[in-house]
């Protein structure tokens, strides 16, 4: 597993959608995120395309609705080979982000990853494939008759019966817990899903050469002693299989009562790396660029993408 600066991604005829998103008070936090979740081709193509159509609930919260509309704006500004100050508006999808989740009404000041969190819980719930849920099963992690693969998947298809979206398809994964025994050395093992993982990252750094995912992923698992191991289930890989691609960061200056958001996104099409400051976009050499993470400004969320996920 390793970073590196260009994966290899087939290019697209589509814009390249390398345009800023107005600030419209305070929404740095907003644009920040939003500009990392339009770099990921294979996602948005569910939206470009309106595939999102079929499996829109119908009482959904219109986030779904207003993702698509801005992205499709985005990707409508400009031509194909240059990029543009002029920053689309985002007032629409916050207002419908802002029925479901209060607490990002008004133009406070607010947290990039709560807002990411909301967003992506908002279109899953959007979203989701599962109009009735089956009843609520005790499942069983018996390791003296299955192996652990076997029961990820015993787990993660059940999990799949409940919430079933384009998001759970691109952002799910699993973590295995194990607690043994100290008396009889019994074995109990669950799974829990996550969309994101927090982790630690300390000390001055240059993130594509210095820093894999691994490392950052083997101090997670190293501070939780009951974790015995990280998969992605519906690719049947523990990330010891797989290759990683750095391709998106949310960067935050300022302090944790305020600040600024701003995000390097490296663009699928032409596979340079574009720093997205609201409206501003500049082109940014990726190879040159130091991260102090004590410092300000400093990397704040990591976007990763896994290599050949087109091929899965």
């Amino acid at each position: 597993m390793k970073n590196i600066n260009s994966p290899p991604v087939k290019k697209s005829k589509t814009n390249m959608g390398i345009t800023g998103l107005t600030n419209i008070g305070n929404t740095c936090f907003m644009n920040s995120a939003l500009q990392c979740l339009f770099n990921l081709p294979e996602f948005n193509d569910y939206f470009l395309q309106d595939k999102y159509v079929k499996d829109l609930r119908s009482n959904n919260k219109e986030i779904a609705k207003q993702y698509a509309k801005l992205l499709k704006n985005i990707r409508g500004s400009g031509s194909s080979n240059s990029y543009y100050s002029r920053g689309e508006n985002t007032q629409d999808l916050k207002r419908a982000i802002e029925k479901v989740a209060p607490i990002f009404s008004g133009y406070g000041q607010q947290d990039s990853q709560e807002f990411l969190r909301c967003l992506i819980d908002g279109l899953h719930e959007d979203l989701n494939r599962i109009v009735r849920k089956p009843p609520y099963r005790e499942l069983q992690a018996d390791l003296s008759k299955h192996d652990i693969k076997h029961i990820s998947h015993d787990w993660f298809n059940y999990y799949k019966s409940i919430d079933d979206s384009v998001i759970q398809d691109f952002f799910r994964g699993q973590l295995s817990n194990k607690v043994t025994c100290n008396k009889c050395g019994y074995e109990s093992l669950a799974f829990d899903n996550f969309l994101d993982i927090s982790l630690s990252f300390s000390g001055r750094a240059t993130l594509l050469h210095n820093v894999s995912l691994e490392q950052l992923i083997q101090v997670f698992l190293n501070k939780e002693d009951q974790i015995e191991e990280y998969y992605c289930s519906k690719y049947d890989n523990s990330f010891d299989d797989a290759i990683y691609d750095l391709v998106g960061i949310v960067n935050h200056s300022g302090s944790l009562s305020g600040g600024h958001y701003t995000s390097e996104c490296m663009n699928p099409y032409d596979h340079r790396w574009y720093r997205f400051n609201d409206s501003h976009v500049s082109e940014v050499n990726m190879d040159q660029t130091q991260y102090d993470t004590s410092g300000s400004p400093s990397p704040y969320i990591l976007f990763y993408v896994k290599r050949n996920l087109h091929k899965n």
